[in-house]
């Protein structure tokens, strides 16, 4: 059985003086996550959707154009995450992976895979990703049992 996920990871101001602990500005971040037996597909955008006073800082210096057409989410990966190899050679990705409940995993993605499902998202919604991630859960891992 299938299970979907979506998650949203805040804007965050992580600016700092020091250049050692200057982490910057990003806006939020939207993960949508499709878990089964056989592991898990992710699909992530983000977003210029800065917290309220690094929106009016950006806005103020010109940096931040405020229109009736806001700048489109970038989509920053498709891909996917599993207990077991892909294909030859492949390396664990990650020793404890949040898509897994941490358990092991190996991961492959591309973020120019992802950008056909961002045109999906705005033109579909959260329905046609999700269709888009259990197509590509199936060509990657095959049907869970």
């Amino acid at each position: 059985m299938l299970t979907r996920e979506v998650h949203f990871s805040p804007g965050y101001d992580k600016r700092s003086t020091n250049p050692n602990k200057n982490y910057g500005i990003s806006g939020m971040h939207i993960y949508f996550i499709l878990k089964g037996e056989l592991g898990a597909i992710n699909f992530s955008m983000l977003t210029q959707w800065y917290p309220k006073y690094v929106q009016e800082e950006l806005f103020n210096k010109g940096t931040l154009q405020y229109s009736w057409f806001e700048p489109q989410p970038m989509a920053t990966d498709l891909g996917y995450h599993t207990t077991y190899p892909q294909y030859d050679g492949q390396e664990i990705s990650h020793e404890s992976c949040a898509f897994l409940n941490g358990r092991p995993c190996y991961y492959g993605g591309s973020t120019l895979n992802a950008e056909p499902i961002r045109d999906i998202f705005l033109t579909e919604g959260d329905e046609g990703v999700w269709r888009e991630l259990e197509l590509r859960y199936i060509e990657e891992f095959g049907e869970d049992k």
